[in-house]
């Protein structure tokens, strides 16, 4: 539902020319977007690593994940 309300606001702002609804828009949108959580990790089959599993690999293995896949890659 917010966002078809947000959607609706920024057609008034655009369509009227309405430079309070855009700023509302803008405002709105920006705390819609602070909610969402973002989860990285890097999946090979049925294997996840999380950027914490990645830190806390020996700097070694980081270099031999670094050399192999460019390589697998064909790059």
């Amino acid at each position: 539902m917010t966002n078809s309300a947000l959607s609706k606001l920024y057609l008034i702002g655009v369509q009227d020319n309405n430079a309070s609804a855009l700023k509302h828009f803008i405002q709105l949108s920006v705390g819609v977007n602070r909610t969402r959580n973002v989860n990285n990790y890097i999946q090979i089959n049925n294997l996840k690593i999380s950027n914490e599993d990645f830190n806390n690999l020996t700097k070694e293995t980081i270099i031999e994940i670094e050399a192999i896949v460019p390589k697998s890659m064909g790059v």
